[in-house]
């Protein structure tokens, strides 16, 4: 309400306004003067309600702070995809290219094509890559020549090697070959000639003697001197013979064939004794790089001693397989003998040693046996058993392709 103050103001010609808050209302109260001719004759006092504008006030507030929300919003959106297209996108796209050229690929390319800063750095990147690529080809062109080289070289170097390791094997072979000979054509001479005098006179006393004097007992004695004088004699040949070798350049020679072809030769003899011959080769055998018909004396001479071992009735097993990845062809001779003893398998390929009865064997068949293995490059070994008779075993190693 107005107060006296505010009726001598308003006569005075002044105006009087003011915001009246109450409990839940708020209002403007004015009064003005009406003036006639200069004098205050009166006022007008009135009271407008300030809810409708403060509700129109509220809505406009929230309704601003909604727009600048939703603005603030919608800016950082657009700053959010803005930052994306001109930075993010060009950084993932440089990251994605850098991790496939870590993986080792060279061909990789960033796909930017904006004028900007990003987009120059984009083209120097697959400007370098372009070059480094050049450069990864034409180092694994060259890496390649340089390593067909080096395995040309290589072969080069292990046919060298392999020429020179037989060169040193022939040389010292016929550095041995050369002494043995000389000793085995001076040994022939100073043992053989008084042997045929000998052999010659035993003939003519058995010619000579008159038939009351070439009794029985004396036939026996001269039958065992010339058997004895026969077995020197054929001592003499086998020795000359081991001096005598190689027989010509070595060949690719098919162990499984060569153990066929002997086996059918032996076959009778093994059946005449009432031993069975079991023969077992292996398909696809390698060939082995010597001289076929040592190689078969080697064989002969090991069925030969299997079937002296093995009693009536017993079995001799022969057969071939391979080793390392068929590298080295192996060979086994299995009798059913009564088995050799552990010190008589020591000396079993030392000369003249032999344990056949008186005779029957000259001692040299194993001896050159084991000669002939280790020329060819491989080992022959022996393991018996009472129980189950002897093993013969003769490792060689296989022919190279084209070899």
């Amino acid at each position: 309400p107005f107060t006296r103050k505010d009726v001598e103001q308003a006569r005075q010609g002044q105006v009087i306004s003011r915001l009246v808050e109450g409990e839940g209302d708020r209002y403007w109260e004015v009064m003005a003067p009406i003036t006639l001719g200069g004098t205050a004759a009166g006022a007008v006092a009135a009271k407008f309600s300030l809810e409708r504008a403060d509700r129109l006030g509220s809505r406009t507030r929230r309704w601003t702070l909604l727009l600048t929300a939703a603005s603030v919003v919608v800016m950082g959106l657009l700053m959010s995809l803005a930052v994306y297209q001109v930075v993010d996108r060009p950084i993932r796209t440089f990251l994605e290219a850098i991790s496939v050229l870590r993986g080792g690929a060279t061909q990789a390319r960033v796909r930017l094509e904006s004028t900007d800063e990003f987009g120059t750095l984009a083209r120097q990147f697959n400007e370098m890559m372009a070059r480094i690529d050049r450069f990864s080809e034409e180092l694994q062109t060259r890496v390649k020549e340089a390593t067909a080289e080096l395995d040309q070289r290589y072969q080069e170097v292990q046919r060298l090697n392999r020429l020179l390791f037989d060169m040193q094997r022939r040389l010292g072979h016929a550095e041995r070959l050369a002494v043995s000979g000389r000793i085995m054509a001076e040994v022939a001479h100073e043992v053989g000639t008084p042997l045929h005098s000998v052999a010659g006179h035993v003939e003519l006393l058995r010619e000579a003697l008159s038939p009351e004097l070439l009794t029985p007992e004396a036939r026996r004695r001269l039958a065992v001197v010339e058997t004895q004088l026969a077995r020197v004699a054929g001592i003499i040949t086998q020795l000359l013979d081991l001096t005598r070798r190689p027989p010509g350049e070595p060949d690719r020679v098919d162990l499984g064939q060569l153990v066929r072809e002997t086996a059918e030769l032996v076959g009778p003899s093994m059946a005449a004794a009432g031993v069975t011959l079991h023969v077992t080769t292996e398909p696809g055998l390698p060939a082995v790089r010597g001289h076929g018909t040592q190689l078969q004396q080697v064989i002969l001479n090991l069925l030969t001693n299997a079937m002296d071992a093995t009693p009536p009735g017993g079995d001799v097993e022969i057969g071939t397989s391979t080793l390392g990845d068929h590298k080295q062809v192996v060979l086994e001779v299995r009798d059913t003998g009564g088995g050799i003893q552990a010190a008589v398998q020591a000396r079993i390929f030392e000369p003249f040693f032999s344990t056949k009865e008186a005779g029957r064997g000259t001692g040299l068949g194993l001896f050159i046996s084991a000669q002939i293995v280790h020329e060819h490059g491989g080992t022959i070994d022996v393991t018996s058993d009472g129980a189950r008779g002897t093993v013969f075993r003769v490792v060689v190693p296989a022919a190279e392709p084209g070899a």
